[in-house]
């Protein structure tokens, strides 16, 4: 784990019959933990996950820098802009984590929320 452990590619697709932009946020900002620690460990999860858009089929634009790693957070992020209309504009996501050593064994989860809104 000292180099993080990656995902592979995840397709998700987007079907609108205007333009669209795509943004991607975490449900919360910390992992949910299921173990046998207590008090249960906070893993947050800025600087824990990060994704990047591995392949772009949307006729849009990475947005910011999600062509490289880019750590999530609760806060939304502008993932895909100017998608073009269409019934099969895909992109695929990579997924990163880098928890390092310092939390107990266990299972962390996050929803990643993904929002496509129209132009």
């Amino acid at each position: 784990y000292a180099n993080g452990v990656q995902s592979s590619a995840q397709e998700l697709k987007v079907r609108s019959n205007k333009k669209f932009d795509v943004t991607v946020k975490t449900n919360n900002a910390s992992f949910s933990y299921t173990g046998s620690t207590t008090p249960a460990p906070v893993m947050p999860v800025s600087g824990v996950l990060g994704l990047k858009v591995s392949a772009n089929g949307t006729g849009g634009t990475i947005a910011g820098s999600f062509a490289g790693y880019t750590s999530l957070s609760s806060t939304a992020a502008n993932l895909i802009a100017n998608g073009l209309n269409g019934g099969n504009q895909t992109f695929s996501v990579m997924y990163n984590a880098t928890p390092g050593f310092t939390y107990p064994a266990g299972t962390y989860t996050v929803d990643v929320v993904y929002t496509a809104t129209q132009q």
